[in-house]
């Protein structure tokens, strides 16, 4: 998925988690290179019932995914990443 900001807009989640990720997308993103791989596993472990879902770390996670949407999404709105390639 080439544009994070496309795929978080299909996603289906809850209101109270998705608005607990968007509270925490201020925070400093989280370095991990596979957040949308672990959003979804995440997600499966909530529908699935599972003792090892963990709600706070899906709230940092999909709060980590939202906060790097905003952060490509200002990319490209001020045109930083087209500067880079040019000098």
């Amino acid at each position: 998925m080439s544009d994070l900001a496309d795929y978080l807009a299909t996603l289906r989640r809850p209101r109270t988690l998705v608005g607990a990720a968007r509270r925490v997308a201020t925070a400093p993103p989280l370095k991990s290179p596979m957040l949308v791989e672990e959003e979804a596993q995440l997600d499966a472990e909530r529908r699935a019932g599972s003792a090892a879902y963990s709600p706070q770390r899906h709230v940092r996670v999909l709060g980590a995914l939202i906060a790097r949407a905003r952060t490509e999404a200002q990319a490209k709105a001020s045109g930083s990443a087209a500067l880079r390639r040019a000098t």
